[in-house]
């Protein structure tokens, strides 16, 4: 008698669904900032529309959040930022951002804005 394989695990956007749905914004960064990029259009686009609806529903942990960030996840954060911005067609969503931008620059400084928009990689 043979044994089942074990089933897949959860896809990265369920992943995220779940965190947010357990309120849990570390959780969301950790998938979305840490784990491997998405390889499709697709799969960018749904990303990015997640970590957009994770950071305008978290604005109040923002500080906290962009400090545990490293300089790479930093970058990462900021590319998500601008796609948000891009993309946005509500004045809340764009301040929310807006809001998250000016804290992370805050700790960043001009040099992750000048690498996000150098860089050719996207979210």
């Amino acid at each position: 008698m043979s044994v089942p394989p074990p089933p897949p695990p959860p896809s990265r956007a369920a992943r995220v669904q779940q965190a947010l749905f357990t309120n849990s914004i570390a959780q969301v960064f950790e998938i979305l900032l840490v784990t491997p990029p998405p390889e499709t259009d697709t799969m960018k686009a749904e990303n990015a529309r997640l970590m957009t609806q994770a950071l305008v529903n978290h604005v109040a942990n923002a500080k906290s959040l962009i400090d545990r960030l490293d300089p790479l996840q930093s970058d990462i954060l900021m590319k998500y930022i601008y796609r948000g911005m891009g993309e946005s067609d509500s004045a809340q969503t764009s301040g929310s951002l807006l809001q998250w931008h000016g804290l992370l620059a805050e700790k960043t400084g001009v040099g992750s804005i000048i690498r996000v928009m150098t860089q050719a990689h996207t979210v």
